[in-house]
C-alpha cells in the first residue's frame, strides 16, 4: 500500500499528491486516469466525480470517466481498449470506490496494480489500472440501493470530500 489515510487526515491533499508525483517520476511516464463509477446510484459516483472535478481543476489532465461521460460496468469492455489505444506506454490510474472493514470507511488508498470493478458486487469486469486510487465509502456486504438507506446524507458529503481530495492531489501532482 502507498497510501492509506482517513479522509480527514490533516494535509492529505498534499501527501498524496506527494505519493503520486513519485509515481509519475519512478516510471518516468505521465498517467492518465479512467475514472470508474455510475452516476445512477450515489454510492458509486465517487469516480465520476472526481472525473469532473481533476477535468476542471486540471485541463492538461488525461481523464477519462466524468458525470457526463461516466465509465460504468455496462460500458467498460468497449471503453477501455480503446482509451488503453489512446495511452499506450503512459501509467494507467484507475479511481474508484470500494468497500472494506467498518475500520477502512473514510480511507483514500493508493496501491500498485489492478481493481477489479464491480467485485463487491460480484461482477466479473476486467481489471483496470497500473494503479489503484480508491475511496472507501462502504462496508464489506453493505452494498445497497440509495433509496433503502434512510439517511445518506452523511456518505454522500463524504464522497464528495473524498472527490475533493483525490482530484485536488492529481491536480497538484501534475502541475508541479
Amino acid at each position: 500500500m502507498l497510501f492509506d489515510q482517513n479522509y480527514m487526515a490533516s494535509n492529505i491533499k498534499e501527501q498524496l499528491s506527494s505519493v503520486l508525483v513519485n509515481i509519475y517520476q519512478n516510471n518516468q511516464s505521465t498517467p492518465y486516469f479512467v475514472c470508474i463509477g455510475t452516476v445512477a446510484k450515489e454510492i458509486d459516483k465517487l469516480g465520476p466525480i472526481a472525473g469532473s472535478m481533476i477535468r476542471d481543476k486540471c485541463a492538461h489532465a488525461q481523464v477519462y470517466g466524468t458525470l457526463l461521460a461516466p465509465i460504468h460496468a455496462k460500458n467498460l469492455r468497449s471503453e477501455l481498449p480503446k482509451i488503453r489505444g489512446e495511452n499506450s506506454k503512459r501509467i494507467e490510474i484507475a479511481v474508484d470506490a470500494s468497500s472494506g472493514t467498518c475500520d477502512d470507511v473514510g480511507k483514500i488508498r493508493l496501491r500498485r496494480g489492478a481493481l477489479k470493478p464491480g467485485k463487491a458486487l460480484g461482477r466479473n469486469l476486467p481489471p483496470i489500472g497500473d494503479y489503484a486510487l480508491t475511496g472507501v465509502v462502504t462496508e464489506f456486504g453493505q452494498i445497497m440501493p440509495v433509496n433503502s438507506i434512510k439517511d445518506n446524507s452523511a456518505c454522500v458529503a463524504m464522497i464528495e470530500v473524498m472527490a475533493e481530495i483525490i482530484s485536488s492531489a492529481i491536480a497538484d501532482s501534475l502541475n508541479r
